[in-house]
């Protein structure tokens, strides 16, 4: 058996996070986790 965990966050609450959830994911090889927070807020920033 596999253990899976999901997490939810607001909007506003990954707003905040986002910068460090790139880091970490990118460090434990996650790269494509990395890619899909880093659209989410390149868009915001331009």
């Amino acid at each position: 058996m596999k253990k899976t965990s999901l997490i939810s966050y607001s909007r506003e609450a990954l707003e905040k996070a986002h910068e460090d959830i790139e880091i970490f994911a990118e460090r434990e090889g996650l790269t494509a986790h990395a890619n899909s927070i880093k659209v989410r807020f390149s868009k915001c920033e331009k």
